[in-house]
């Protein structure tokens, strides 16, 4: 099987042969993904049509207990890699499900997930911990800033629809940053792909966007003050970088 995990011990977070979605309240951190009590994620990975002969499952976790399930079916893991019942695992899409244990006292931390076929049961270890883009974006004393936006269709066809945008601006003097932005472009993984102007002292931004489907759409946001009342991005791609002066990451409700 190809190499198939998640790994929140890296910044950027990194999924390999895996989509992930989480609920609201899901909070990125530096070395892990916080999952609060009523909170959950679910890791999407693919079984071939034959299926595996026997397919290990590997949950790093600390803080509240995890529930982890299978396509509904429950999964008892430990610190060691655990085998998926075959009667859990179908053709296609799979889902995986983790959530703290309800009524827990702390979160569940979550660092990194792996799946792997007993023939080479360390593939997926060894490819989180080699991987190209493995601390691409190192930590910095920097200045967050997010934004709320509107996406609103070129064509008139469709409502407008709502996202946010945060920025991590790092001068690199180890100072007050006053780092400002005049232009950011980037495209992601999905295919979805952006370029945006900000105005005077970065209050709002304008631009356009084009979905995987060449459908373009007017930007129009403005900055949320103040930044921490925004929630991060939940993970599902990896951000976008103007270099070593700027990370980014962005999301829409559709």
């Amino acid at each position: 099987m190809q190499p198939t995990y998640v790994d929140f011990t890296s910044m950027p977070y990194l999924y390999e042969n895996t989509a992930v979605t989480a609920a609201r309240g899901t909070s990125p951190q530096q070395g892990y993904l916080e999952v609060p009590d009523a909170g959950f994620i679910e890791v999407t990975f693919q079984v071939p049509a034959d299926g595996y002969p026997e397919l290990l499952l590997t949950v790093a976790t600390d803080g509240a207990e995890p529930d982890v399930r299978v396509n509904t079916q429950s999964v008892p893991v430990g610190p060691e890699a655990t085998p998926l019942p075959a009667s859990a695992l179908v053709p296609g899409n799979n889902i995986l499900y983790i959530a703290p244990r309800r009524k827990a006292e702390e979160p569940l931390r979550i660092r990194h997930i792996g799946f792997a076929s007993a023939t080479d049961p360390d593939l997926a270890e060894r490819s989180r911990l080699t991987d190209r883009d493995r601390d691409r974006f190192a930590p910095v004393r920097g200045r967050l800033r997010t934004f709320t936006f509107d996406r609103i269709p070129l064509d008139g066809d469709g409502e407008p629809v709502p996202g946010a945008l945060w920025l991590m601006l790092d001068n690199g003097e180890g100072k007050e940053n006053t780092l400002r932005l005049r232009t950011l472009s980037w495209r992601d993984k999905e295919g979805n792909s952006a370029s945006l102007g900000f105005r005077a002292n970065m209050a709002g931004l304008h631009g356009f966007w084009t979905d995987p489907a060449g459908r373009r759409f007017r930007v129009e946001g403005q900055e949320a003050v103040p930044a921490g009342e925004l929630e991060r991005p939940v993970p599902g791609t990896r951000p976008a970088s103007t270099g070593s002066a700027a990370t980014c990451g962005a999301w829409t409700s559709g």
